[in-house]
């Protein structure tokens, strides 16, 4: 007898625990569709923003292939000194027919503000030659600070961006 009136207990305890898991069951199943429709609206917001071809993106781009074009324009003048510099150790500057003179040659004087390398000046003293490295050192140090600067923007400006899209996830 003690066992039929545990019987309706544990049957009821059983109910209870299968109810219980039910109950469980569909939250979880609420919980799962709740998750996928926030990973979906995600991936969404991700390629619109890969799409999305905004102002920051462009500067970025534009600030980079600038500084390309810089540093190479750096690497060119330093090519251009050390073309000079071992012209003068040698004695002679490439480009001018032996004999002649800086004029027959069509080369501007030595206070032109681009002298030309690639035309020789033998008739130039050491001074004016060193006045010419001098003047091109001067660029060239001129196009460093500037090519440093604009890295400099260029990173102030890639940080913002990633700011920006950050905010916007």
């Amino acid at each position: 007898m003690a066992l039929r009136n545990k019987k309706p207990e544990m049957l009821h305890k059983i109910e209870m625990e299968v109810g219980h898991e039910k109950e469980m069951t569909e939250v979880l199943k609420k919980s799962l569709v709740d998750w996928k429709l926030t990973c979906a609206q995600l991936e969404k917001d991700s390629k619109e923003l890969m799409e999305e071809d905004n102002e920051w993106k462009t500067k970025f781009l534009a600030q980079s292939d600038q500084n390309k074009y810089l540093e190479k324009q750096i690497h060119e003048l330093q090519g251009r000194v050390k073309e000079l510099k071992q012209a003068i150790k040698n004695g002679h500057i490439p480009g001018l027919t032996p004999g002649a003179t800086p004029v027959d040659q069509g080369i501007a004087d030595s206070d032109s503000p681009h002298p030309n390398p690639s035309k020789s000046t033998v008739s130039l003293s050491n001074a004016d030659l060193k006045k010419m490295i001098s003047k091109m050192s001067r660029e060239k140090y001129n196009l460093e600070s500037e090519l440093r600067e604009y890295e400099w923007r260029l990173d102030q400006e890639s940080k913002t961006f990633y700011k920006v899209n950050e905010k916007k996830k």
